[in-house]
């Protein structure tokens, strides 16, 4: 089986049967984001208090996740969440909630739970 193209180019991508084994993206994750704090600090001009996540499916539960574990992560852009990782969440870090009502994929009632879960911990939110 040949890599995936995003995979090659130094992206990491999980595929649906890797869900069982989600504990080990978050961990992956958070390291490559450590490595992108490294190359960013580098950077001249670069505004480190200013970062934020954006996450696809999976990806959207793991920036969430990472996001209520890694203050430097200042905000979070969730695309159709599909697994809910995180549990508490920083209130200090707003959430946009992007997903498609009509998503056959991940249905809505997932971005639901997440607007239900982010009410009740008071964290600021867009739908």
């Amino acid at each position: 089986m040949q890599p995936h193209y995003l995979e090659v180019t130094g992206h990491v991508v999980a595929q649906p049967e890797d869900l069982n084994q989600a504990d080990q993206y978050v961990s992956l994750f958070s390291e490559l984001i450590d490595k992108r704090y490294q190359i960013l600090g580098c950077k001249p001009n670069s505004q480190l208090s200013r970062i934020g996540l954006v996450g696809f499916s999976l990806g959207g539960g793991l920036a969430l996740k990472l996001a209520s574990e890694d203050s430097r992560i200042q905000s979070v852009v969730e695309y159709s969440e599909s697994h809910e990782f995180a549990k508490r969440f920083r209130n200090d870090c707003p959430v946009l909630i992007v997903h498609g009502g009509l998503d056959k994929s991940v249905p809505v009632h997932f971005a639901h739970g997440l607007k239900r879960r982010l009410l009740a911990q008071h964290i600021p939110f867009q739908p």
